[in-house]
């Protein structure tokens, strides 16, 4: 296919880099002149805002926020075991200070390595069983009861010199002191301080601050002379002008970056899939002048409004979306969907790069998704719309359902606004209008040009072809009028069969129309045209010269369509309705005469054909010449020579180079067998497909009466095609 061979390394590199030139130009701010001080630098003059200035703040708003997570407290989890633990601390130390006690040991302390004071050590040591017993019980589970509520390191000293009061009143002093010195010893903080949940607080603290809005009046001093910029005053400084090179140096770093990005994931998609839809220099420069295009207007579009303000929506407004539109309709799907996610991105960072933008709300957050999701829904559905476009007036449905797409979409954002009202859902209603008004116009303006430019045949130039009225039709009527009712049997054939499997109708009808005018040249030749008792002109003529007659009937056909101007999908109609297969009644003829006769003079100069449109006319063109040449013409007969005809298409392999399906050329068989059913086993006339919208009447076909075998004599067509 074209676009296997044109897509080369070469010419793919070349149209990257003139995308990448094109949109890092269309994404770079070039606006103002004047340089404002840059955040640290001593401003040199005076510096009032010109209009009311009303922005979020950046600056204020982290400090609001900053502010939030200091007044947090910090935050500290209740350890549940804890209590647990220190108890079983205290009775492990208990069962030590027992275990002594059982051997004997001195009392001089140093059983375990506590906190307990060694004096109290000691006196435990020296207590009598029932003393050490009820100490050792009644501190358990005081150490237990003060520990079941969280308690926090900070207050362990109060807690301590309360814990007498906390023990029985049945206990001795020695023994309450005893106590009291072991649960002091073992009392642990149970309320942990939460790193984790500490850092939640503050974070959920610092997301519920709203952004703090910062009102400048016009005529308001922003920075005196003389001062030091700084973030406040920049900030400021920022919504009125760019400050200085830097903030035209690193946008347009940032926009190189990005298009050497998108031009090199554009041209790795070239290289995979090869489009033969684009394959021609001119359809690529229209390709990629639309892009470039777009993404330029998606930042001049921001530009013109806000000299006076910014106005609620206008970036949505934008009819940019054009762009993939045209490119799916004159093009291919595949390439405006490639073209609606590039320009989408794109613009959404051309909007984001825009810095008065923020003076309708800064976007952050998902508010900085916004106009990028909106781009890419709205121009997805222009693309799935174009599928559906057959007439100019059709762009403004296509534009209508983006228009409420992006409505739609709008909503998804809106409870995502601080202050959420009923006039910005308005404000969508008015964005989707205008955009697609926008898209509509844009798209009928362009359209027929941009068709021209790119050598495109668009939908009105085959309804233009496929009229009757055209000249080289009403010569084909007159001067091959049989050659003419088999071309309208083709048609009505061809664009039925094309209808079921979903191929294009409309040019399986233009095709048809126009695949044998070049029998004009030499009518007689063929047996459709020669009336009943008429001489054969074969009989005086070799079978290689009536083969070359048959032949030739392409090569002039195709010469006509050139000088009628036919568009070049209807002019491969001519080339490719007979591929390149042989004339084998002549063939037959000349081995019998010549048995090493060579097959080339006797065959179709060919292609074969490329299409789906194309191969389907090729066989009910070969369909209707077997069975208006077959002397029998019941169904079950039509049948059979029908399924004949496509098996042996199949089998010669002229359907090889198409990417019809078996199951395409079956339901396109049981077609024509319905159709050439009634006009010539019944006496009817073929159902016309239902025409593509704006295609104009259906086409049906004149009633055709079979030849007579005997006085037409043998009919080539019926061996080697019409």
């Amino acid at each position: 296919m074209a676009g296997d061979t044109y897509y080369t390394r070469t010419r793919v590199t070349v149209f990257a880099v003139a995308l990448i030139i094109g949109i890092s130009l269309s994404l770079t701010p070039i606006r103002g002149a004047e340089r404002f001080p840059a955040p640290g630098e001593t401003a040199e003059r005076t510096i009032v805002a010109q209009e009311l200035l009303a922005f979020p703040s950046g600056e204020l708003t982290r400090a609001a926020r900053a502010a939030a997570r200091e007044a947090v407290p910090p935050q500290h989890r209740f350890d549940a075991g804890a209590a647990a633990a220190q108890v079983a601390a205290l009775n492990g130390y208990l069962s030590a200070v027992a275990a002594a006690r059982e051997g004997g040991v001195a009392p001089t302390g140093g059983i375990a390595d506590r906190a307990v004071p060694e004096s109290a050590e000691i006196e435990l040591l020296a207590l009598d069983e029932i003393g050490f017993v009820t100490v050792q019980r009644h501190a358990a589970s005081t150490l237990q009861s003060l520990m079941a509520e969280p308690l926090r390191a900070s207050e362990l000293d109060d807690l301590r010199r309360g814990i007498p009061a906390a023990l029985p009143a049945e206990l001795t002093h020695s023994q309450a002191a005893l106590a009291a010195a072991l649960v002091g010893a073992y009392l642990a903080p149970t309320s942990l301080y939460d790193a984790a949940a500490d850092a939640e607080a503050r974070d959920r603290a610092a997301a519920a601050v709203r952004p703090v809005t910062r009102t400048i009046a016009a005529g308001e001093t922003v920075i005196a002379e003389g001062e030091e910029t700084d973030a406040l005053a920049a900030e400021a400084l920022a919504r009125m002008e760019p400050a200085g090179a830097r903030a035209l140096i690193e946008p347009m770093v940032a926009a190189v970056i990005l298009a050497v990005i998108a031009a090199a994931a554009l041209g790795l998609f070239l290289m995979l899939t090869k489009p033969a839809a684009a394959a021609s220099d001119r359809r690529m420069l229209v390709f990629g002048v639309l892009v470039i295009l777009a993404i330029a207007a998606a930042r001049g579009w921001l530009e013109a409004p806000l000299l006076d303000g910014p106005i609620e929506d206008w970036e949505l407004m934008s009819p940019i979306i054009a762009a993939p539109l045209l490119i799916a309709a004159l093009l291919s799907p595949a390439l405006g969907l490639a073209a609606a996610v590039l320009i989408s991105i794109c613009g959404g960072v051309a909007v984001l790069t825009v810095p008065d933008y923020g003076a309708a709300g800064l976007p952050d957050g998902v508010h900085a998704l916004r106009p990028a999701i909106i781009l890419l829904l709205t121009s997805i559905t222009v693309v799935i719309a174009s599928t559906r476009v057959r007439l100019l007036s059709h762009f403004a449905i296509a534009a209508a359902a983006a228009g409420l797409i992006l409505f739609v979409s709008g909503l998804i954002f809106w409870p995502f606004e601080p202050e959420r009202d009923l006039v910005q859902i308005a404000w969508l209603l008015v964005a989707g209008a205008i955009m697609a008004a926008g898209v509509s116009i844009a798209a009928v303006l362009l359209f027929t040009p941009l068709a021209a430019i790119a050598g495109v045949t668009t939908r009105l130039k085959l309804l233009e072809t496929a009229q009757l009225a055209n000249p080289l039709l009403q010569r084909l009527q007159r001067e091959a009028p049989g050659t003419y009712r088999a071309s309208m049997i083709t048609a009505a054939l061809s664009e039925r069969a094309a209808a079921r499997i979903g191929a294009d109708s409309l040019l399986c009808r233009a095709g048809a129309y126009y695949h044998d005018v070049g029998k004009l040249e030499n009518p007689q030749v063929h047996p459709e045209n020669r009336p009943a008792g008429a001489p054969n002109p074969h009989d005086g003529m070799q079978p290689s010269e009536s083969a070359r007659a048959i032949t030739d009937h392409v090569r002039a056909g195709s010469r006509l369509a050139a000088g009628a101007h036919l568009p070049p999908p209807v002019r491969a109609f001519v080339r490719e309705h007979h591929g390149t297969r042989r004339v084998n009644y002549f063939y037959r003829q000349a081995l019998e005469r010549e048995p090493h006769a060579p097959a080339a003079q006797f065959s179709y100069p060919g292609p074969a054909p490329a299409t789906r449109e194309s191969a389907i006319v090729m066989l009910a063109d070969s369909c209707e010449s077997v069975v208006r040449s077959s002397p029998d013409h019941d169904p079950e007969t039509i049948e059979l020579l029908v399924d004949g005809v496509i098996e042996e298409r199949i089998a010669e392999g002229q359907l090889d180079s198409c990417d019809l399906t078996m199951r395409e050329i079956r339901i396109a068989g049981r077609e024509f067998k319905r159709a050439l059913s009634r006009i010539y086993a019944t006496g009817g006339e073929p159902e016309a497909a239902a025409p593509p919208v704006g295609a104009g009447p259906p086409v049906v076909a004149p009633r055709a009466e079979p030849p007579d075998p005997a006085a037409a004599g043998p009919d080539p067509a019926a061996q080697g095609g019409s």
